[in-house]
């Protein structure tokens, strides 16, 4: 079983944004920034045809969404010695934990990636247990409880959490009919709708060798996209051979329809590798879209899968 470590605390911002600027009659862009979960967090919002109603709903709604990120970050942060997550950890091998409902949630969601994966994504990989792993964690959905049968057992939702907040977030904007947008978690991203030159959002993946240049440049529309990669900070582990999942390859970005998706599956990617990355996705995934930057003796090479960009 190969299992990932993503530290929380390490956040990658992998991504450049682009926003063209072009004006455009009729639209406003309201771009807020606070610093959450360890990284910076921007959300831009476009208004058409502002009023002052419509601007004040447009800062509302920014408002209401960093207060989802820093309500999550209390509860899902690893290092946060009060966070829900850190009393789960406390009682591993003790007794079971009553959780609420969105740590239910989130635990059922990276459950299921685990499966999918074969383990190659394993929430409890900080622990670097070499036996039980994921199958260690006992949840009961119906009594909303979680218990941790070996005390040694850890379990770091920072490779999952961003997306996980992401996708409620965009939830929330749909209720209230914001349906042009763009929110950035340190590299984790969602766009909506169109940018204020009426375009779909564009975006551009780094370079990995060099930070100031971008590699390759794409737009989005009602998808999210997320790049993993050891190449600024060594943050992607395989616990079998506690060696850092490096090599060749540089990085993986995924665009899926879900920020949680490309989250879990970019990382997931990186450990797998390129060949195991695209068999993947031709069995079990077809709807998502992987692009993986590999070093080739020195230059880089773009390799894509079902990349139409």
């Amino acid at each position: 079983m190969r299992i990932i470590l993503k530290l929380a605390a390490i956040t990658l911002v992998l991504f450049t944004l682009i926003i063209l600027l072009n004006n455009f009659p009729g639209r406003k862009a309201i771009t807020e920034t606070i610093l959450v979960m360890g990284t910076t967090a921007r959300i831009t919002v476009i208004v058409e045809q502002p009023t002052k109603a419509k601007t004040y709903s447009a800062y509302k709604a920014i408002d209401e969404a960093f207060s989802l990120l820093r309500l999550y970050d209390s509860k899902l942060n690893f290092y946060f010695p009060e966070s829900e997550l850190a009393q789960i950890n406390r009682n591993a091998g003790r007794k079971q934990v009553e959780i609420s409902d969105f740590m239910l949630e989130i635990l059922e969601k990276a459950l299921k990636y685990s499966l999918l994966t074969d383990g190659v994504f394993d929430i409890t990989a900080t622990s670097l247990q070499k036996e039980g792993g994921y199958g260690s964690i006992v949840l009961n959905s119906k009594r909303k409880t979680v218990y941790l049968k070996n005390e040694g057992v850890k379990i770091d939702l920072g490779g999952m959490a961003a997306g996980f907040a992401i996708d409620k977030i965009v939830k929330r904007f749909e209720k209230l009919q914001i349906n042009n947008y763009l929110i950035d978690v340190g590299g984790d991203v969602y766009a909506k709708g169109r940018n204020k030159a009426g375009n779909s959002w564009r975006v551009g993946v780094r370079n990995p060798l060099y930070q100031d240049k971008i590699i390759k440049k794409f737009f989005i529309k009602n998808q999210a996209v997320t790049t993993s990669g050891n190449y600024i900070k060594k943050h992607i582990i395989d616990p079998n051979s506690g060696a850092l999942a490096d090599g060749d390859l540089l990085s993986v970005s995924v665009i899926a329809s879900t920020c949680l998706d490309a989250d879990v599956l970019a990382t997931a990617f990186f450990v797998m590798g390129i060949e195991k990355a695209k068999a993947f996705i031709s069995v079990k995934r077809s709807d998502i879209k992987a692009l993986f930057v590999v070093d080739n003796q020195g230059s880089l090479k773009v390799i894509t899968c079902n990349w139409d960009q």
